[in-house]
């Protein structure tokens, strides 16, 4: 039996979303503004979709922030995570190339790995979401 989640996440996943290529251009234009600008960018663009007024301390979740806001959730919005950030996990490790290793015709051992960065960041919008309404 279905639960709710799984029935309104089933009526997320057949909604009609956009992707025009103007919302490309934006896109693209936001993403090399924060890849360029960094911390200053995702602060404006914050303030600027969001109404959220951010300093570069509050960028960065402490453990134990993590920890109150997880016991404070739902447990099916905890499972609802858990399964997404699974899924993404899986997507993501399905994403990375062989590693490259052999012995060239001079004798020279070539070797190229995909190692994973140390830390990433993740932008949550404050603007209504576009996500099932009882996760």
């Amino acid at each position: 039996m279905a639960t709710g989640f799984e029935i309104n996440f089933r009526e997320f996943l057949d909604t009609k979303r956009e992707t025009g290529g103007d919302v490309d251009v934006v896109v693209a234009s936001i993403i090399e503004d924060v890849a360029q600008r960094g911390d200053a960018a995702l602060i404006e663009y914050t303030r600027r979709f969001d109404g959220v007024d951010l300093a570069a301390s509050d960028l960065r979740l402490t453990r134990g922030e993590i920890a109150e806001s997880a016991a404070a959730a739902s447990p099916d919005t905890v499972a609802a995570l858990r399964l997404a950030a699974e899924r993404i996990e899986d997507f993501h490790r399905r994403q990375i190339p062989p590693a490259i290793d052999y012995v060239d015709a001079l004798g020279v051992r070539l070797v190229a790995r995909w190692r994973p960065v140390a830390a990433a960041g993740f932008m949550s919008p404050v603007a209504p979401p576009p996500i099932p309404p009882q996760c």
